[in-house]
Formats: C-alpha cells, sequence, structure tokens
C-alpha cells in the first residue's frame, strides 16, 4: 500500500495525507509513527548509503527484472545436471525411466519450501503475505533457495511418472476445482495469522502461505490443462508477447500515472485505465517491432511472417 511506502521512507507528511484520504492506519490505537517496526528503514541512512549517491545510484537495483536474473542463475546451476544427465543416457544407450527415489525427492521439495519462507520478513519486522523479493545483483539466500525449490521441482516433475507409467504432470492437479477450493480456505486461514504477533504465528503463517502457494500451482495446472490443453490462437500470440510486456511494462506504467495523476476519477477506474493502455500499446508494439524482428527471435524464437496463401511456419527455440 501507498500508506506502508511513504511509511517505510519515513515520509510523515505523506503518509498523513494518505491516511486522510481514507488509507488503512498502520499505528496502533494512539500510536505514532515512529512506533511503527518499519518505519523509516528505507531512509538513506538505515540503508547504508551516502545522502547523495549520484545518478548511477539505480545500477545496483534490478527492480522488475530481479526475477528474470533469478532464472538466468538457476539455469546456470541446472545445465551442468543436464549436460551430466545427457552423457549417463548416452553411454547406457537408452533413455532410462526417472528413477523412483527422483521422484520421492521431488515431492519432499513442497514442504522444504517451508525453510526459507520461515527466514523472510512476512509476519516479523515488515508484515507481509508471501515471499520476499531480492533485487540486488547478489540474491538474497533465502529469497534465491525458496524460488530454486520449486524450479528443481519443475525439472522433476518435467518427465517424472507413476507407477503405472504415466506422466505426473498430466495428472497433477486433475481434481482442479477441488483444489483451488481448498486454496481458498488456506488463503483466508493464512491471512488470519500472517499479521499476528508470536513466533508460533509466524511458523503458522509461513506454513499456510506455502501451502496456498502449491495449491495454486497444481489447481491452476489442473484447470488450465482441463480448459487450455487444445491450441488457441489468440491465447497462444498473448503468451507470446508476455515475455515482452513483462520487460517494458514497468516504464508505461509510470509515464501514465503521471499523465493521469490529476484527473477526477476514481482510483479503481485510473488503475484499469492505466492496465488496457499499457497492454493495448505493448501489444501494437509487439506486432509491429517485435514479433517478427531479431527483439522476438531473442525472446521468442524466431517467426516467419504469415502469406496471403497460408499461414506462416513459426520455429521458436525451446517451445
Amino acid at each position: 500500500m501507498a500508506v506502508d511506502a511513504a511509511a517505510y521512507f519515513g515520509r510523515e507528511g505523506i503518509a498523513e495525507m494518505l491516511v486522510a484520504a481514507g488509507s488503512r492506519d498502520p499505528r496502533q490505537a494512539g500510536g505514532t509513527w515512529q512506533e511503527i517496526p518499519y518505519w523509516a528503514l528505507g531512509t538513506p541512512e538505515e540503508a547504508g548509503v551516502e545522502d547523495d549517491p549520484g545518478p548511477l545510484s539505480w545500477l545496483p537495483n534490478l527492480h522488475h527484472l530481479w526475477f528474470l536474473w533469478f532464472l538466468i542463475l538457476f539455469v546456470l546451476c541446472f545445465a551442468p545436471f543436464a549436460w551430466l544427465a545427457d552423457r549417463l543416457r548416452q553411454r547406457r544407450q537408452r533413455a532410462e525411466p526417472r528413477t523412483r527415489w527422483l521422484v520421492v525427492l521431488m515431492w519432499l521439495l513442497v514442504p522444504l519450501v517451508v525453510l526459507p519462507q520461515l527466514l523472510m520478513e512476512g509476519g516479523e519486522t515488515i508484515p507481509a503475505f508471501g515471499p520476499d523479493t531480492s533485487i540486488t545483483w547478489i540474491p538474497d539466500p533465502a529469497v534465491f533457495a525458496y524460488y530454486l525449490l520449486f524450479f528443481v521441482f519443475g525439472v522433476l516433475l518435467y518427465d517424472a511418472t507413476d507407477r503405472s507409467g504415466a506422466a505426473l504432470v498430466e495428472t497433477v492437479g486433475r481434481r482442479w476445482w477441488l483444489v483451488l477450493g481448498l486454496a481458498l480456505v488456506v488463503l483466508l486461514a493464512a491471512l488470519s495469522v500472517t499479521f499476528r504477533e508470536g513466533d508460533e504465528w509466524h511458523l503458522a503463517a509461513s506454513g499456510l502461505q506455502v501451502a496456498y502457494a502449491w495449491l495454486m500451482i497444481f489447481g491452476l495446472m489442473g484447470l488450465f490443462r482441463a480448459f487450455l490443453a487444445r491450441e488457441h490462437r489468440s491465447v497462444r500470440y498473448l503468451s507470446d508477447s508476455a515475455y515482452w510486456q513483462y520487460l517494458m511494462h514497468l516504464t508505461l506504467v509510470i509515464g501514465l500515472q503521471w499523465v493521469i495523476r490529476t484527473w477526477d476519477l476514481p482510483a479503481p477506474v485510473k488503475f484499469a485505465l492505466i492496465v488496457a493502455t499499457t497492454c493495448l500499446i505493448l501489444l501494437v508494439a509487439y506486432q509491429l517491432i517485435v514479433r517478427y524482428t531479431a527483439i522476438g527471435t531473442l525472446l521468442n524464437g524466431r517467426r516467419v511472417r504469415p502469406t496471403r496463401k497460408g499461414s506462416a511456419t513459426a520455429t521458436p527455440s525451446g517451445r
């Protein structure tokens, strides 16, 4: 919330203005701003930087691209293991099915995610729901471990099979309506304990938050497999453009916020307008300057423009 950001950066006047406009007041009844645990943690003094760090101070900050940096690091870690697995398969001259102990290891990763979640700030210094972020070039160990466990689970799930030989990726989340319903119950329980004080509540909140993440993953896998298993050109087009939109959306969002900041419209209308305009501009840009250019080849693999007599043959790399 904006008022939490103002408190984090120690801007009492801005926080007071936001509360007066209807924002939630994070202070205890009769309390002061300085009593909030995260008050002014974002000031240069608390962050350990100079008051005037200079025009290049943004370089150590990855902003919204931090997760892309995580993926690069994950792939670099995974590449040697993939190479070794291929060499072993070639030496045996056959692609053996994944051994049972790897499948067991895969499922053990599910509860292990609680461990890095316990080391994060949620429910402690800065009350929050879900995992932290790590926007510096050197990742926070707990955040890196959290997402790495999900990445490894996906790697193991990719060609894992059950005892009958069926691919697990085709059966996980099969009863998606039940899984998503349970996820909603877990979400409500997690929200009820996340912001309570005490180590016991922090443990319960971490466990429930991790359970919610896994249930949503499995439930959405089943949902999309049930309704989007067949090729949909529009959905595939939006999927292809998502990478470009992820990379470029933030600048547009900030610019549009500046443009409409003085418009006399309700906040939800402004939000919807910014999202719709950002998506429209980036979709047009994707079609005109990305999809069939070197940029598109870099992001999604090479594509050939459709001809008048027939559709083009797309050759995306790795997809």
